[in-house]
């Protein structure tokens, strides 16, 4: 299949990105997987520069382009060869070129074939294809003709729509709608949120999934088909953290030991590692005057006026409990301590 489109894009960036949201498209209509690397999709892209107001200027078509970065980096890099070339009073030929990834430039293959060139004749076993919609299709003939309404009713929905409905259905930011659609995360993250059953944060899930996620993925160079993280199980280590068994940061240290293959339950882990977070208000206390006692020159400062001190008296009493102090309630406590209550 070759998708055609008319000259409309002034820049790598943006053919580039035209590029991603078709592959995107694609692999919504599961047409193809759209790994270009592997050779399922690649791009020619025809280039040329012209001043403001002038027609388009000589083409040159850079072929078989593997990836959507080397997109843009070879549409930026001819436009200002072909720039460099006008300028120079020189004249540009219709051409062939390829780009050479390593260089970082294109390079000319062969001029390019005009139209009688290519010997252009009808395919007898492939007729013109016609579309009809429903107010064109004859009567009788449902059955028989492509009714482009009736394929759009049968389509899944496609990426563009996708992000608004997350938008809308979840209250997350376009950023992370962006970002879920474009990672192949949704289906994911909707199993994690759940809302009519679990009721979790959506917010919160779309930071879960895009950052503590995918940053022990790429840690380990996985793709997301090799995650070895159910959305069921990460849903459990946000349960933990949301009801306050945990911090969030030991959370975070749990999905690491689960990328590892720790097959123990959460709550082993916790109990074993005594991970489990500190609330307790005269526990934190004791914990509170052991560091105040280790720092007289902080708390001398804070009662002078510097009250910032008091973050880094935080860190000491995290320090101290391996980060599973309480911020809220340690911050309480630190200041009653301080100031003498």
């Amino acid at each position: 299949m070759e998708i055609v489109t008319e000259p409309d894009m002034v820049d790598g960036a943006e053919a580039a990105a035209m590029v991603k949201e078709l592959q995107l498209i694609l692999q919504s209509l599961r047409t193809c997987d759209g790994n270009m690397s592997e050779g399922s999709m690649r791009v020619d892209a025809n280039i040329s520069v012209n001043r403001s107001g002038e027609e388009l200027g000589t083409r040159a078509e850079v072929k078989n382009i593997n990836s959507a970065k080397f997109v843009q980096k070879a549409i930026e890099y001819e436009m200002q060869r072909q720039i460099q070339v006008l300028e120079g009073a020189g004249e540009l030929e219709e051409e062939t070129r390829y780009f050479d990834w390593k260089a970082g430039k294109t390079i000319s293959l062969r001029d390019k074939e005009q139209r009688h060139d290519y010997r252009y004749m009808p395919e007898p076993n492939l007729p013109p294809l016609i579309l009809y919609t429903d107010a064109t299709t004859p009567h009788g003939m449902e059955d028989a003709v492509v009714n482009i309404d009736r394929v759009r009713e049968q389509m899944p929905e496609l990426p563009d729509a996708t992000r608004r409905r997350l938008v809308e259905e979840y209250g997350i930011s376009f950023q992370h709608s962006v970002a879920l659609v474009g990672e192949g995360l949704v289906e994911y993250f909707e199993s994690l949120v759940d809302v009519k059953v679990k009721g979790r944060d959506p917010r919160s899930a779309a930071s879960w999934v895009l950052t503590d996620l995918l940053e022990e993925q790429h840690k380990r160079s996985l793709t997301f088909q090799e995650c070895p993280v159910t959305a069921s199980k990460l849903g459990e280590i946000m349960d933990l953290v949301a009801v306050g068994t945990i911090s969030k940061s030991t959370g975070k240290k749990i999905l690491g030991l689960l990328f590892d293959g720790d097959n123990r339950g959460l709550l082993q882990i916790i109990e074993v590692e005594q991970w489990a977070q500190i609330r307790d208000a005269e526990t934190l206390g004791r914990i509170c005057d052991e560091i105040l006692e280790k720092h007289p020159q902080l708390v001398e400062a804070y009662r002078k006026g510097n009250k910032k001190v008091v973050n880094r008296l935080m860190g000491e009493v995290q320090k101290a409990t391996n980060k599973c102090a309480d911020p809220t309630v340690t911050s309480r406590v630190l200041r009653q301590k301080l100031e003498g209550q």
